[in-house]
């Protein structure tokens, strides 16, 4: 009799499980493997996702038009992507829609959008980088229009420079080796930046060239699954705005959940500065990156930053 009672108590339970599974909604979320992407590691790891009912399926990617076509082709829910590349995609006609902020540029703080030359390297200035060669991770993205803004408003002359496409991994030897001149990286590609023995000096925060606080990576989905699934879009802006202020509370453990998800050396990720994560995102904080796309002819016209965020 206490045997079949313990077995019939077990199927209750599998099957209390089963359900409770079941009612988990599958939430395909397409990331770039490193700090900007830490609230869906943060969410993940501390139940965030689960209790807001999420079955939560993360697909990592160095391949930000992957993670885009993606989401188009419906194989994808949800992604992380810099604005630029979401302002030329409005521009296109394609229907995405930012739904929160992912990582915040601030200037006091900055984390990204760094332009470096050797620390032996005569440029001093945005006029010495005239006729200069350049590195930047793509022609038309955020970091080539910002290395362009940051040059023509100090004093150089952005046209006279030769940009070329090099892969982050790659610019540290191309600039040691004297191939380009200086090259749009940051302390994820590089993290003894700034330290004692590095080789490269920061010329510029670039991203100064945008707005000294804006959404430098954002989470988007389509307006069709924005549509058709308007509360769980909801659910998982509320779980990036409390992963978001957890993390800005616990930079500790923040740092041991990145060490952990991006299997980086814990000391490295707790010496390098803190991510801003954004709670929220407003017109303020995507417009600047509109109107730099518009001043340099990477998108045909201005437009309002509310058209290409989600209402609500």
């Amino acid at each position: 009799m206490k045997r079949a009672a313990f077995v019939a108590a077990g199927m209750v339970l599998a099957a209390a499980g089963r359900a409770t599974a079941q009612t988990l909604a599958p939430l395909r979320v397409g990331l770039i493997p490193g700090d900007m992407s830490g609230q869906v590691f943060f969410g993940r790891d501390l139940g965030l996702f689960s209790k807001a009912g999420f079955d939560l399926q993360v697909s990592p990617t160095n391949n930000g038009p992957a993670i885009a076509a993606a989401i188009v082709s419906g194989s994808l829910d949800v992604g992380y992507s810099n604005p630029v590349s979401l302002v030329i995609a409005h521009d296109k006609g394609l229907p995405f829609t930012i739904l929160t902020a992912a990582n915040m540029y601030r200037a006091d703080a900055p984390t990204t959008g760094q332009l470096l030359v050797l620390k032996t390297s005569p440029i001093q200035t945005a006029a010495d980088l005239n006729g200069k060669t350049i590195a930047v991770g793509g022609l038309n993205i955020i970091t080539h229009i910002a290395a362009r803004a940051w040059i023509d408003a100090n004093g150089g002359d952005s046209s006279t420079a030769h940009f070329i496409e090099v892969p982050l991994p790659a610019m540290p030897a191309a600039v040691q080796a004297g191939r380009i001149d200086a090259a749009m990286f940051n302390a994820g590609i590089d993290p003894t930046l700034g330290k004692p023995g590095d080789p490269f000096r920061i010329l510029a925060n670039a991203f100064n060239a945008y707005s000294s606080y804006f959404a430098a990576g954002t989470w988007f989905t389509t307006k069709s699954w924005l549509a058709a699934r308007p509360a769980d879009a909801t659910k998982f802006v509320r779980v990036m705005r409390d992963a978001a202020k957890w993390a800005a509370g616990h930079p500790l453990e923040a740092a041991q959940i990145l060490s952990s998800n991006l299997k980086e050396d814990l000391h490295a990720v707790e010496s390098a500065t803190p991510v801003d994560y954004g709670a929220a995102v407003t017109p303020a904080m995507i417009q600047p990156v509109i109107d730099l796309c518009a001043k340099y002819n990477v998108i045909k016209a201005r437009f309002p930053a509310a058209d290409l965020i989600a209402a609500g």
